[in-house]
């Protein structure tokens, strides 16, 4: 059962979170990276998947971020949403996407992959499915490419051992 000053509790965070997106101005590079001026060719798949391998930066003004880390953020496109991943973002979200986004806590001061289920501890990277189309492109909307300075070298994640923490027993 619900009481009219939960609702009132509803309404006051969506209003923060509101005015906390507002907030958020036009993209701004990290140091040395610079915003491609205009959008590529964007039309046909063959355009589309020439954005893979790109540097973006994506406005983040919503969840699952709270509004105090409301923001740009680096990402790099890694390959296209499959139909899987588009059948169930549509559903639990509402939202298009098309391009699967690699955000690694070393380029978003831990904050992106954190607050996508993964704990900064263990979670150097996450993959996250993102509409990336013209209508929403430009620095005063919702994504941009940029280009990274020339000797630019993505952080290297750590090797994670995927057996479980257990190193396989040396034969003697």
């Amino acid at each position: 059962m619900s009481s009219e000053g939960e609702s009132d509790d509803v309404d006051d965070t969506a209003e923060v979170d509101a005015i906390a997106a507002l907030g958020v101005g036009s993209a701004v590079c990290p140091e040395g990276f610079t915003i491609e001026a205009t959008l590529m060719p964007f039309g046909d798949l063959t355009q589309q998947n020439a954005l893979i391998g790109k540097a973006v930066l994506f406005k983040w003004n919503g969840a699952p971020l709270p509004p105090a880390d409301f923001g740009w953020y680096l990402g790099w496109v890694k390959k296209r949403a499959t139909p899987a991943e588009i059948a169930r973002v549509k559903k639990e979200t509402g939202d298009e996407v098309n391009f699967m986004v690699s955000y690694s806590n070393r380029e978003t001061n831990d904050r992106l992959p954190f607050f996508f289920e993964h704990t900064a501890k263990w979670a150097e990277e996450a993959e996250v499915s993102l509409g990336l189309t013209a209508d929403v492109w430009g620095p005063t909307a919702k994504w941009v490419v940029v280009t990274p300075p020339g000797d630019y070298q993505r952080p290297k994640m750590p090797k994670r051992n995927k057996g479980g923490g257990k190193g396989k027993k040396k034969k003697e």
